[in-house]
């Protein structure tokens, strides 16, 4: 297994920035169809992080900055929660993704190449692998 990770700050900044570009590309708009179209607020999927929070704001529970405040605080806290997790697990080949992108995207190539016996390529940023 490969995991990722990165600084704790920069984890956090790029959790919020997702959490903003969920918005501006509707989230709001899908919660409130969603429940428009009869989806349950108990629904397993409603649940899910981003849906419960903006199903608040939609009930009037809270402001929409409220909401907001809550998903990325959420997020963060599932976020840590889950490297909390694969930090306990053996055999983790863990890759820091903060550091330069093309060592690191060497180093994972050098882990699968050495688990699998074969050879990948990368051919640009939004790269594709080939078997050699």
């Amino acid at each position: 297994m490969i995991g990722l990770t990165m600084d704790r700050a920069a984890l956090y900044r790029r959790i919020d920035e997702r959490v903003d570009r969920m918005l501006e590309e509707g989230l709001v708009d899908e919660v409130r169809k969603l429940l428009a179209a009869g989806v349950p607020r108990d629904a397993v999927s409603m649940q899910g992080l981003g849906y419960k929070e903006i199903a608040l704001y939609l009930d009037g529970a809270c402001t929409l900055d409220e909401a907001v405040y809550l998903l990325k605080r959420d997020t963060r806290r599932f976020a840590k929660r889950q490297l909390s997790w694969f930090r306990r697990m053996k055999d983790i080949h863990w890759v820091d993704m903060g550091e330069n992108f093309h060592k690191n995207l060497e180093m994972i190539h050098a882990i699968i190449a050495g688990k699998f016996g074969v050879h990948l390529e990368c051919t640009s940023y939004q790269s594709f692998f080939r078997r050699g």
